[in-house]
């Protein structure tokens, strides 16, 4: 076997330890194989900004199979944004307070707490009376999940850790912040090397100074950059409690920071917290190697199942929204079906028109655009008038179902290869909100008409040839 045939086979089709590599070739001896192998992680060695307390920094290996993974991650995460978007404020309430439960159960899970499902449901809504204090930290951490979904624009800093720190205690003021005392937890323990989940309390400081910079300013994948920081939580430990809570509650901050806003709150990553033996074993892994892929593996083996159901919840979510809407005066009609086929029939017309923006399309005054470049459609001629700029919106729309009105409009006169286009001139171009403009923008991404990259402050959108 080739020596990159082993590379790929332990990278790409498994992320492999040197001890899974040994059981597969049922080798007791495997240094020259586990040499080729991380010769070919090394072509695809990531190093971070971000270093253990000895000075070594961690790398990621981004392998082709590994690169995939992530943008494949992030394509259902935006599609997830885009969609929550579009359910009406009651869908949204109902959704949200629906994902709230589920995360809450994993709380209350870790702690071991007995919490009846109609109180747990009234702290949701805020209809609680009195609390024991187990439940009180329920609510607790159900106002950190509300203040990253109100405010998922602030800034990922020591202020901002603080805030939430506090929300968790249950305090407006905090006495103390970093820990002032070692962890002993079992877990800090001699290897190879001395392995740490909650480093010495002096270090604290530096090292979320080094995550703070590396949060902030490292332009890597928004769930790169979440994973890497979940990690480092972990690592640091930086407080008396509430680590795990807080090292979940950034990685969905970052998300949210990046893009996905409110809905980043709603994800079930707290499943995370109840998985103990599966965590340590890729925490331990990654620090041992200095190689984050290891527990970036586990993270997406863990968490890709909880996304895709969080997909098809919200697809549930819209069919309801739709039959909410329109049930109530269809039903009333004289010539009504019976009730099932009638539910049916209302979801089955109204399921065209899911994308439609609530933005009015231009009707006048339209101006003739000429492109001296190639447009992203490789069967059309070079140039485009508004006419044939019109027959193009109506193919896209035939070709592209699930294209809205006011994306097929925009694109069509906007999709010169080597042009780059902002959700300001979506805005513009629609007459729409910018909230409009901007999940519309992220939508084409998502479809692959777009690649979005940030350009200063703000993103830019850049035709993708389309075959």
């Amino acid at each position: 076997m080739a020596n990159n045939e082993l590379g790929m086979r332990f990278t790409n089709v498994n992320y492999a330890t040197k001890n899974d590599v040994a059981k597969a070739m049922k080798l007791p001896i495997i240094d020259n194989i586990w040499k080729q192998i991380l010769e070919y992680r090394a072509n695809f060695s990531y190093s971070l900004a971000l270093e253990h307390i000895d000075g070594t920094s961690y790398s990621i290996c981004l392998a082709p199979a590994i690169v995939e993974k992530v943008n494949n991650i992030e394509r259902k995460l935006l599609r997830c944004m885009v969609n929550f978007s579009k359910l009406s404020y009651e869908g949204k309430k109902k959704f949200s307070n629906d994902r709230f439960y589920d995360i809450l159960r994993e709380i209350e899970k870790k702690y071991k707490i007995n919490i009846d499902d109609s109180k747990l449901k009234n702290i949701i809504t805020n209809d609680s009376s009195i609390l024991s204090a187990n439940e009180i930290l329920i609510m607790h951490y159900l106002n950190a999940l509300n203040e990253i979904e109100k405010n998922y624009n602030q800034n990922i800093n020591e202020d901002f850790l603080a805030k939430l720190y506090s929300i968790l205690l249950g305090t407006n003021e905090l006495t103390e912040f970093y820990r002032t005392k070692e962890i002993d937890n079992g877990l800090n323990r001699v290897l190879v090397n001395k392995i740490y989940f909650g480093i010495p309390h002096n270090k604290i400081e530096n090292s979320m100074n080094n995550l703070f910079n590396f949060i902030n300013n490292v332009k890597i994948s928004p769930i790169l950059k979440s994973v890497c920081t979940l990690y480092f939580c972990y690592y640091i430990k930086p407080f008396e409690v509430y680590n795990e809570e807080i090292a979940i509650l950034l990685f969905k901050q970052i998300l949210a920071y990046n893009d996905l806003e409110s809905v980043a709150s709603l994800f079930n990553f707290e499943c995370l917290l109840n998985d103990n033996d599966n965590l340590e074993k890729a925490l331990t892994e990654s620090q041992k190697s200095f190689d984050l892929t290891y527990f970036l593996d586990y993270v997406f083996r863990i968490l890709e199942p909880r996304i895709d159901d969080f997909v098809d919840k919200l697809v549930l979510s819209k069919k309801s929204d739709i039959f909410n809407e329109n049930y109530a005066l269809d039903i009333s009609h004289e010539d009504a079906k019976p009730e099932t086929e009638q539910k049916n029939q209302i979801i089955q017309n109204n399921e065209d028109n899911l994308q439609n923006e609530q933005a009015t399309l231009p009707t006048n005054g339209q101006p003739t655009l000429i492109y001296n470049k190639n447009i992203a459609i490789n069967s059309l001629p070079e140039g485009l008038n508004e006419e044939e700029a019109k027959k193009l919106e109506n193919h896209l729309k035939e070709l592209y179902p699930s294209l809205s009105n006011g994306q097929a409009y925009f694109y069509a006169r906007h999709c010169t290869l080597g042009m780059k286009y902002t959700i300001s001139q979506y805005k513009k171009c629609l007459n729409c909100a910018y909230e409009t403009a901007r999940t519309s923008m992220d939508g084409l991404v998502y479809l692959g008409f777009y690649s979005k990259e940030p350009l200063k402050n703000k993103y830019i959108y850049t035709p993708v040839r389309k075959k």
